[in-house]
C-alpha cells in the first residue's frame, strides 16, 4: 500500500482523486524520494471506472488543452520553457501518451509546450 509505505518513511503525500487504486504518482515510480521532497502525489481511481480515449492535444493552445484534459478527467504536467506570468501564448508540441490510447481517468499526461513564435 503506497500510503503505508510513504507514512513509514515519514514522507508527506497527497491523494488526488477519490479512488482506492493508485494509477500513478509524481515523482514517478523509481525516482529517488527523500524526506526533503515536499510531497508525493498519488493519483487514484475507483476500480470500476471506465477507460477514456486520449485526444490529440498537439498544436492546441495550452489553455484549450488544459480544459479538454480536465473535462476528460486527465491530469496534466507541463514541461518546457514556462515563465511565471502564466500559460497564455503557449502551444502543445508533444504529449506523453499517444492520441487514441485508452487510459483510466486520472492518468497523468505530460504536455511539452513552447511559447508561440519560438521553436524547441
Amino acid at each position: 500500500d503506497a500510503k503505508k509505505a510513504l507514512t513509514g518513511e515519514e514522507i508527506n503525500y497527497k491523494v488526488i482523486g477519490d479512488g482506492d487504486t493508485v494509477i500513478t504518482q509524481l515523482p514517478s515510480v523509481g525516482s529517488v524520494i527523500t524526506k526533503d521532497i515536499s510531497c508525493v502525489y498519488l493519483y487514484t481511481i475507483k476500480s470500476e471506472e471506465e477507460l477514456i480515449t486520449v485526444p490529440s492535444l498537439i498544436g492546441m493552445n495550452i489553455l484549450a488543452a488544459q480544459d479538454i484534459a480536465k473535462t476528460l478527467g486527465l491530469n496534466i504536467r507541463l514541461e518546457g520553457d514556462i515563465n511565471s506570468t502564466g500559460h497564455h501564448g503557449y502551444t502543445v508540441i508533444t504529449q506523453s501518451i499517444p492520441p487514441d490510447t485508452r487510459v483510466r481517468r486520472g492518468e497523468v499526461i505530460i504536455l511539452r509546450i513552447v511559447s508561440i513564435g519560438f521553436e524547441d
